[in-house]
């Protein structure tokens, strides 16, 4: 009886363990790092409160956008841009080829670090944007 119980706990226990990779927890607070594309770097500062990012590109880009939490899945936390709540400029061009919105996507790398995904478009070119970010005191 005692050995089929511990058998049991230690199989949940792996499976928990194995599991939670692919659960990803909404990001908190603020996050802060750089965003690249070919030979452009740019500051972002990624602001989370209640389903909601703002995103704010440094001088490089230079514009804040909004995005909304849509989903998690497969690891990633993903939120969806409203260019309606953009300030114009390059947050514009945040959406994917041949469709009115993106996705901003996050990945958490460990405890401390996110990797950030998205795609831009210049004309008709498709810039595939990354980083990595990491937590920042609030001002």
């Amino acid at each position: 009886m005692y050995v089929r119980y511990v058998r049991t706990a230690a199989c949940a226990t792996l499976l928990m363990v194995l599991m939670a990779p692919a659960f990803a927890a909404q990001p908190q607070g603020r996050l802060q790092g750089l965003v690249s594309q070919a030979n452009t770097d740019a500051p972002l500062t990624a602001t989370f409160n209640s389903g909601t990012v703002l995103l704010h590109f440094g001088p490089e880009l230079s514009c804040d956008a909004t995005a909304v939490f849509l989903k998690e899945a497969d690891g990633e936390v993903v939120y969806r841009v409203n260019r309606a709540k953009s300030t114009g400029g390059f947050c514009d061009r945040i959406q994917a080829a041949g469709k009115d919105t993106t996705d901003i996507r996050f990945k958490a790398k460990d405890a401390r670090k996110w990797s950030i995904h998205f795609d831009s478009m210049k004309a008709s070119l498709i810039n595939h944007w990354s980083g990595q970010l990491e937590p920042v005191a609030a001002p």
